[in-house]
């Protein structure tokens, strides 16, 4: 009788260093702005240096490997490099202080560029219908434009440019106009009477869906605001109100999934960083409309979610780093015994030649 695979084999799905570990970079620079935000900068200067680790590791990774290539089906992992990227920027003005706006704008750039391609792409395959099996993932490059939105309105606050407000405000409807119908679907496709079980491998990527809640809550914070209009601040306002009802099932899906999977021993494999980046964003949503309402109560919220970041993070990095291990581990056992295999063969070739003379 075949024996089944165990859940529990850490090292059974670990992608070559590159975008598909960029989910664990949009984590830690994201957490980073945040933690400097609510007054822990010690730590903050921690992780954003992490971060900066993460982002040579994984171009690194891709510039010795190539993988993945630059094709419409992986495009959600570019699309997370994307918000890695950004993220990266964002966080270097929010930890490190006002001299590195020029390299947060660089971020930026880089990394709309490479989203909207990704965008692009993907929604025209999703339009084909050749992206596949329904998957939270496909939400990925569809949420690339409401992160660039964020940074957008950030460097309109600084820089003063109204062109980059309208890009902001664009780039905030790009997101608006297909995420949602998108979501929506992939929750009918596995929570239909009749629908399938999602599997278990990819139960980390239900919370993607409040990546979109929590980061259109903060941009439509920042638009409305830098629109220095009562109108404009009270619809962001209703907006974020509404974001906030719609993240509580949403929310309750993502814990009672994710949580159920990992007891159950899932796999380790860089989807659990999707536990991190999409909680960051809900925090960050809750302070920003903290801010517009002047009321407190938003910011104790948005200090839970981070403390709840915080705690993913560190699980996916304690459980990323084991897997890591095992794996060159692993690796390193296989070159030995094919090094040890390769001199027995020598030895006995010899030991053949010795005994035919």
């Amino acid at each position: 009788m075949p024996k089944t695979p165990s859940t529990k084999n850490y090292a059974a799905v670990l992608p070559l260093p590159g975008p598909a570990w960029a989910g664990s970079l949009m984590g830690i620079s994201l957490l980073s702005s945040l933690l400097k935000t609510h007054g822990f900068p010690f730590a903050a200067d921690a992780f954003f240096t992490l971060a900066c680790i993460v982002a040579v590791v994984i171009i690194g990774g891709w510039l010795i490997y190539r993988s993945p290539r630059f094709k419409t089906e992986v495009m959600p992992a570019w699309a997370m490099l994307s918000m890695g990227l950004i993220a990266l920027g964002s966080a270097s003005t929010s930890v490190l202080g006002d001299n590195y706006w020029e390299f947060m704008f660089f971020c930026w750039a880089s990394g709309t560029i490479i989203g909207l391609v990704a965008y692009s792409l993907y929604t025209s395959a999703l339009l084909r219908g050749t992206a596949g099996t329904p998957s939270f993932t496909w939400g990925l490059p569809l949420v690339t434009p409401m992160v660039a939105s964020t940074s957008a309105a950030q460097l309109h606050d600084h820089y003063g440019s109204t062109p980059l407000l309208w890009i902001s405000f664009a780039l905030f409807l790009s997101t608006l106009a297909v995420a949602p119908l998108v979501f929506a679907r992939v929750y009918f496709y596995y929570f239909s009477p009749h629908g399938p079980r999602i599997p278990l491998m990819a139960t980390p990527t239900s919370w993607i869906p409040l990546g979109m809640v929590g980061q259109s809550t903060a941009a439509a914070q920042l638009i409305g605001d830098a629109f220095t209009s009562t109108t404009t601040t009270r619809i962001a306002i209703i907006y974020g109100f509404v974001m906030g009802i719609i993240s509580i099932p949403l929310g309750a899906i993502a814990h009672f999934l994710f949580y159920k999977a990992v007891v159950k021993g899932a796999t380790y494999s860089p989807t659990w960083w999707a536990s991190t980046f999409p909680v960051g964003t809900l925090s960050l949503g809750a302070h920003f409309l903290a801010q517009s309402t002047e009321l407190a109560l938003f910011d104790y919220f948005s200090l839970y979610l981070l403390a709840l970041m915080l705690f993913h993070v560190i699980v996916s990095t304690i459980a990323g780093t084991i897997a890591v291990t095992k794996r060159i581990v692993e690796k390193l056992n296989l070159q030995s015994s094919n090094d040890s295999s390769k001199f027995m063969h020598i030895e006995v070739s010899q030991l053949n030649r010795k005994n035919n003379k």
